[in-house]
């Protein structure tokens, strides 16, 4: 599973909390995180306008939030750490 692919998964199933997950799907949305979260320090470095970035990062946490615990529940059920 590709990148932009693993993405796409991980927004389709955010609401998925049972199944099966991927190691590619989880550690691509991880990656994705990462380099949002290095373009917006870029841009504060850049600007120097800390009230912008900071409203980037609270935007990007509330809208990753679901979709990334659904992945990390999907990935521990298919390492079987939840009990399931």
């Amino acid at each position: 599973m590709g990148f932009v692919q693993a993405i796409k998964s991980c927004i389709r199933n955010c609401a998925d909390f049972q199944g099966r997950g991927s190691r590619s799907e989880y550690w691509y949305l991880v990656l994705g995180v990462v380099l949002i979260d290095l373009m917006l320090g870029l841009i504060d470095g850049v600007t120097g306008s800390k009230a912008g970035v900071y409203a980037g990062i609270g935007l990007m946490a509330l809208a990753i939030f679901l979709p990334s615990l659904a992945a990390q529940l999907r990935r521990l059920h298919d390492t079987n750490a939840c009990g399931r």
